[in-house]
């Protein structure tokens, strides 16, 4: 069923941009839907039908919810930009003043990056942002942009996704305690094995972030 909704997709998608970039609209028609063999092979994809509407599949509901749920977004993000909060900083919680479904509700709260989100008619603005910052909440946002640079470092030295490198940690004892904690979600995230003090040769390559005043700097 994946393979047949992923087939459907490019299909259209090659038909909508074949005006565009003929040939490649062509490779994608040839090198990737014919080996499904889902339907007949497609001899080239300009002698195909033009693609339809189908109304079934139109929702305007949604699509006016959708708009809504956008709105909201940006006026919680400039919320955010107000109080000086990254959005890489972990929220607690967000109030909108708008009745909408959980699924859109989640979403939301995803790219606004808050706990959750809920629905206060009574409010008098359209959205509330609770930027209280909490030590629970620091400190999820730390181990969040301790892996985002880590990552980045493994990307810079050029490892593939899944190979395993050495990660070298120079921090404080209080952080380093904290890191060791987490250590099976690192493991698993940056495919790592740790190593809790800096090199004897450090080539530069490091990166250093702040967490309550401390330096914390990685070697990989």
């Amino acid at each position: 069923e994946v393979v047949a909704v992923l087939y459907s997709l490019l299909h259209t998608l090659a038909k909508l941009i074949a005006p565009f970039v003929p040939f490649s609209a062509d490779i994608l028609a040839h090198d990737y839907l014919n080996p499904l063999k889902l339907a007949k092979e497609i001899q080239s994809i300009h002698l195909e039908d033009w693609p339809k509407s189908r109304k079934e599949f139109m929702d305007s509901k949604l699509e006016e919810q959708m708009a809504q749920a956008r709105k909201l977004v940006m006026l919680l993000l400039a919320k955010r930009a107000q109080a000086n909060i990254k959005v890489r900083q972990p929220l607690r919680q967000a109030s909108v003043g708008v009745s909408l479904p959980a699924q859109l509700l989640d979403l939301i709260a995803k790219e606004v990056n808050v706990a959750s989100v809920s629905v206060d008619p009574t409010l008098r603005q359209e959205v509330f942002l609770d930027t209280h910052i909490d030590a629970a909440l620091l400190q999820e946002g730390f181990l969040r942009e301790f892996i985002r640079q880590a990552q980045d470092l493994r990307k810079t030295a050029g490892l593939r996704p899944g190979q395993r490198a050495s990660l070298f940690v120079d921090a404080p004892s209080d952080i380093i305690a904290f890191l060791r904690h987490h250590k099976p979600l690192l493991v698993r995230r940056l495919s790592a094995a740790f190593l809790w003090k800096a090199p004897d040769k450090q080539d530069g390559n490091g990166r250093t972030l702040n967490f309550e005043g401390k330096g914390v700097t990685i070697y990989i």
